[in-house]
């Protein structure tokens, strides 16, 4: 009997110590800081920050709907332009990331608001939810917008990794506040992309998924069940580009092609890259990601 207990001892002491971790690497990753985004904004993407200093911006603090300070970047470039596309980066990044795709936007026609998703850069928070929580705060944006720029703003929406899941979300729900969604290797479901990345590191699914989730939601009032951009977009009408590298090994890239399937109307487009990795699409092959880019925005006008 001795050895039973001493068995079930270690089996709950390997559990505990599995659901703390898993519970750190989904949702607490340490996050970025800005140096050392900026870094990774040239050396991987090819991106240098200096070439935007000098464009103005506005800084903007807003309050969540749970009271969060969230932090943005509004870079105005045309008074007299009612577009404005929202950008929102991955997990563990920040605001700094999204520099790479401005000039996309700005060549046509658009205000660019960069923003620090909460528990990132410097807005509040202290954790991730795979974009149920994020894809409210894009809400408060969308009214920030409104505000500033009146209520007939012509907003869309641009996220990559965590952020091409928000931008789903919230383009699902509200189709009358935004014109379109870019979304960058975005996922199926957060259940689904828990449980790539289990098996990519031959982490047992089960029973860890479960316990962590189980934690999550109680502690942190979310349940990673409930998180399915897939399901969202299904009965969508809003224009959405799907964009994904042949070569992802965080999300999978037939998570992108199941999305685009699933909703598959008829001004969505798919946009596979060849050899891109994770969030690399547009670094791979930029003139044709901007090509891409502008012939949808085109034809959704």
């Amino acid at each position: 009997m001795i050895w039973i207990s001493i068995i079930i001892i270690l089996i709950l002491v390997v559990l505990s110590l599995g659901v703390n971790i898993g519970l750190k690497e989904t949702v607490m990753s340490k996050r970025k800081e800005s140096r050392q985004m900026l870094e990774e904004l040239w050396s991987r993407f090819g991106t240098d920050y200096r070439n935007y200093q000098n464009i103005p911006v506005e800084e903007v603090i807003i309050k969540s709907y749970d009271g969060l300070k969230l932090k943005g970047y509004f870079h105005r470039v045309y008074k007299d332009s009612k577009k404005v596309v929202i950008m929102n980066h991955g997990y563990t990044a920040n605001h700094y990331i999204d520099y790479q795709f401005t000039d996309i936007f700005f060549e046509e026609g658009y205000n660019v608001l960069l923003i620090d998703m909460r528990s990132h850069g410097e807005s509040e928070g202290k954790v991730a939810s795979y974009g149920y929580n994020e894809s409210k705060d894009i809400g408060s944006w969308v009214r920030w917008i409104k505000d500033k720029i009146g209520e007939d703003a012509y907003i869309g929406l641009h996220g990559q990794s965590m952020g091409a899941a928000t931008v789903m979300l919230y383009g699902a729900t509200h189709p009358n506040d935004i014109k379109f969604v870019i979304e960058d290797c975005g996922f199926t479901s957060a259940r689904e992309a828990i449980k790539f990345q289990f098996r990519k590191v031959k982490i047992p699914f089960w029973p860890l998924y479960d316990l962590i989730r189980v934690k999550v939601k109680r502690k942190y009032k979310f349940d990673f069940n409930n998180i399915s951009p897939e399901d969202a977009i299904v009965n969508s009408d809003i224009p959405v580009l799907f964009i994904h590298g042949d070569n992802d090994k965080v999300v999978p890239t037939w998570m992108g092609e199941a999305l685009y399937n699933e909703k598959n109307g008829e001004m969505d487009r798919l946009y596979l890259v060849q050899g891109a990795g994770h969030m690399e699409a547009y670094s791979k092959d930029k003139e044709k990601y901007k090509q891409v880019v502008k012939e949808f925005l085109d034809n959704i006008k």
